[in-house]
C-alpha cells in the first residue's frame, strides 16, 4: 500500500481534531511552553503528587483559608503568639472573673485555673474604742477598766487582732497586772508593772497585742481588766489620760 504524504501546508487550520489523534500519542515535547492553562486542567487535577516539595507559599493561600483542621496539634508555639495577645477570654478558666480576685491553680477544676478571693492577711474592718473615766481599784482579782469595743466577724475562719493601751498610776509597793478579755474569757494576761520598795505613786502604761481566733460570726465584746498583786491602789486614766482598744478583723 502506498503512503500519501500530506504537507503541513495542505492541512487547514483546526483541521486536526481530538478524534483524529490517537490516544496517548502527544508528549510534553509537543506542548508549547506555558500552553496548559487553568481551563485545560480538570477540577482537582493538581494533587499533592504534582507539586514540588516546599513549592507553595503563603501568597497562594486564600485569606482565612487555614483552619484548625489544617494546623497540627501543639503546633502553635509561644514564638507564634504576639506579645500581650492573650486575654482572659482566651484562657480556659473554671469560673468568671471578679474584680479584686486572683487567678489560682486548682487542678480539679476545668482548665486547672480558678478566679479566687485573695487569701489571708487582708484587713476587713477596724473598730476602736476609748475611755477616759478614772478607775481606782485595790482588788487582787481582775476588774473591768471600763474600756471595751464590739465587733462582729464576717466569717468564723477570720481572726481578730486586738491592740490595747492602758495607762494610769499605782501606789507604793504595789504589783499591777492587766488582761484582755473576750466576753468572759481571758485571752491574754500579763504581770505588767511592780512598784515594790517605792514610796510614792508611779506612772504606768502598758500595751497589749493579741491575735484572737474566736471562731464566731456573732457580735464579740473585747475589754481590758486590771488587778493589784498585793494590797495597794491602782488608778486607771489618772489625769484623764484616755486608754484605747482597737480591734481588726483579719481574713483567715
Amino acid at each position: 500500500m502506498s503512503i500519501i504524504k500530506v504537507k503541513t501546508g495542505g492541512i487547514t487550520a483546526d483541521a486536526i481534531t481530538d478524534a483524529l489523534i490517537a490516544d496517548d500519542v502527544v508528549g510534553t515535547e509537543h506542548l508549547t511552553a506555558n500552553e496548559v492553562d487553568t481551563t485545560a486542567l480538570g477540577a482537582d487535577a493538581v494533587t499533592g503528587a504534582q507539586l514540588a516539595d516546599d513549592a507553595v507559599n503563603s501568597e497562594h493561600y486564600t485569606d482565612g483559608s487555614v483552619d484548625t483542621a489544617h494546623i497540627a496539634d501543639v503546633n502553635v508555639t509561644q514564638a507564634k503568639i504576639a506579645d500581650q495577645a492573650i486575654n482572659e477570654a482566651k484562657m480556659q478558666i473554671s469560673n468568671g472573673p471578679t474584680n479584686g480576685y486572683a487567678l489560682t491553680a486548682q487542678s480539679g477544676n476545668t482548665g486547672g485555673l480558678t478566679w479566687a478571693e485573695i487569701g489571708g492577711g487582708k484587713i476587713l474592718q477596724v473598730i476602736q474604742g476609748s475611755d477616759s473615766t478614772q478607775l481606782s481599784t485595790t482588788s487582787t482579782s481582775l476588774v473591768d477598766t471600763g474600756l471595751s469595743v464590739n465587733i462582729t466577724p464576717s466569717s468564723s475562719s477570720n481572726k481578730i487582732l486586738v491592740l490595747a493601751d492602758v495607762q494610769g498610776q499605782m501606789g507604793a509597793n504595789v504589783g499591777w497586772g492587766g488582761s484582755i478579755v473576750r466576753g468572759s474569757t481571758v485571752i491574754l494576761e500579763t504581770n505588767t508593772y511592780s512598784n515594790y520598795g517605792g514610796d510614792s505613786q508611779q506612772n504606768m502604761r502598758s500595751s497589749y497585742v493579741k491575735l484572737d481566733s474566736p471562731s464566731s460570726t456573732s457580735e464579740l465584746t473585747y475589754k481590758t481588766q486590771v488587778k493589784c498583786y498585793n494590797p495597794g491602789t491602782v488608778l486607771i486614766n489618772e489625769g484623764s489620760n484616755p486608754t484605747t482598744i482597737t480591734v481588726m478583723e483579719i481574713k483567715g
